[in-house]
C-alpha cells in the first residue's frame, strides 16, 4: 500500500484590489480568528485609504470582534453579504497562485514562501482589473 505524506500547510491571506494584490500574510495551519484579527490590524489596515470597499465572505474568522471596528476606524466600509460572487469566483486567483507555486517540488518551508513570492508576483494589476471586471464591476484601467 502506498504511504502518503501530507506537505507544510500554509494559509494566505490578502487583499485583492484593482492595483494587484495587496496586504499578504502567510502563517502555518488555518486562519483562526486571532490570526485574522491580527492580519487585519497589521496588513490591511496600513493599506487602507478612505472610502475604500472591503468585501469579505462569511468566514468566522471575518467576524470576529474588533475586525469591523479597525476597518471602519481606517475610513473604510465593510461588507459581509449573505452571497457574493467576488468570493465566488476567487477561485482563478487561487488556483494561479497554486499552479504557479506547487508546480515546483516543494520540500521546505523556505522553498514555499519564495514560490508564493514568484507567484504573487505574477498577478498583474491588469489580472485584477480583469478580475473585477468578469465580476461585474465598472472599473478603469488596463
Amino acid at each position: 500500500m502506498p504511504r502518503f505524506e501530507r506537505g507544510l500547510n500554509l494559509s494566505v491571506v490578502g487583499s485583492l484590489s484593482t492595483h494587484g494584490l495587496e496586504a499578504l500574510m502567510t502563517l502555518p495551519g488555518a486562519v483562526n480568528g486571532a490570526a485574522f484579527l491580527a492580519y487585519v490590524e497589521h496588513c490591511l489596515v496600513p493599506v487602507l485609504s478612505s472610502g475604500d470597499i472591503v468585501l469579505m465572505d462569511n468566514l468566522p474568522a471575518h467576524k470576529v470582534a474588533g475586525v469591523e471596528s479597525l476597518i471602519t476606524a481606517a475610513g473604510a466600509m465593510m461588507y459581509l453579504p449573505p452571497y457574493s460572487r467576488i468570493s465566488r469566483r476567487l477561485n482563478w486567483l487561487g488556483q494561479k497562485l497554486k499552479t504557479k507555486s506547487v508546480a515546483q517540488a516543494l520540500r521546505s518551508a523556505k522553498v514555499l514562501q519564495q514560490a508564493l513570492v514568484n507567484a504573487v508576483q505574477s498577478i498583474t494589476e491588469t489580472d485584477c482589473l480583469h478580475w473585477f471586471r468578469h465580476c461585474g464591476y465598472c472599473v478603469e484601467g488596463g
